[in-house]
């Protein structure tokens, strides 16, 4: 099987600490998985419906942030979220890729 390149580790790895209970090192992770652009929009995508309402939020703030328009309609799917807190990420997010 081959091996995963050395940056698409990297953005496997960010994307487990939107996980971890230690908020500071969730949102550093977000942040740096939205500095990276087109290598991480996909990842980040599919984890919009993720299980675990942080990675959902957090997700959804860092595809706002990238500015990428194709994350516009899933994104825009999750302003009707159960949890408020990913409502609001996602309102926000869509206002930011509206701009």
């Amino acid at each position: 099987m081959p091996k995963a390149s050395p940056e698409k580790e990297r953005i496997e790895y960010l994307i487990s600490l939107l996980r971890v209970s230690d908020i500071d090192t969730r949102w550093r992770a977000a942040r740096t998985l939205a500095g990276l652009g087109d290598i991480a929009l996909s990842p980040l995508l599919s984890r919009v419906y993720d299980d675990d309402d942080n990675v959902r939020l957090l997700s959804i703030w860092a595809l706002g942030r990238m500015g990428d328009l194709r994350a516009a309609d899933a994104v825009s799917r999750c302003r009707d979220d159960d949890n408020h807190f990913v409502k609001m990420a996602s309102e926000g997010a869509v206002s930011r890729l509206s701009r």
